[in-house]
């Protein structure tokens, strides 16, 4: 509802999606910092610190985006990206049903659950 933040979120969509990870992220702070309540800021901030590889910070963003939306199933789909970036099998399989049981279509949740679920079973990995 706020123009600002409506503004910020643009710019920072547009230098993520150029890109620009760095600034984008500087904008997803601000706008975290503007308004706290937000959990798409706090989403937006999650998602461009995986894309840079921070994942301690893009998880402690997740807990932020889920404590104002338990149910967010970007940021509990994230948070089994980050486990499987820390090698946290079991705990990225969990994440996985969790965001599938919230949404039963996310493709992206559907598809890794079963290539874990496989590689679990043959432990390739």
């Amino acid at each position: 509802k706020d123009p600002i933040i409506n503004k910020l979120m643009a710019e920072g969509i547009n230098e993520v999606g150029n890109g620009n990870l760095s600034h984008g992220r500087d904008i997803f702070e601000e706008i975290t910092e503007r308004t706290p309540k937000f959990a798409e800021g706090w989403n937006k901030l999650a998602t461009v610190n995986y894309m840079i590889g921070d994942i301690e910070t893009s998880l402690k963003n997740i807990e932020e985006t889920l404590k104002l939306e338990p149910r967010h199933f970007g940021s509990i789909f994230g948070r089994g990206l980050c486990y499987l970036k820390q090698r946290r099998w079991q705990s990225a399989l969990i994440e996985f049903k969790f965001a599938l049981d919230v949404h039963p279509w996310m493709s992206d949740a559907r598809r890794n659950l079963k290539l874990l679920e496989e590689n679990l079973k043959n432990q390739v990995i």
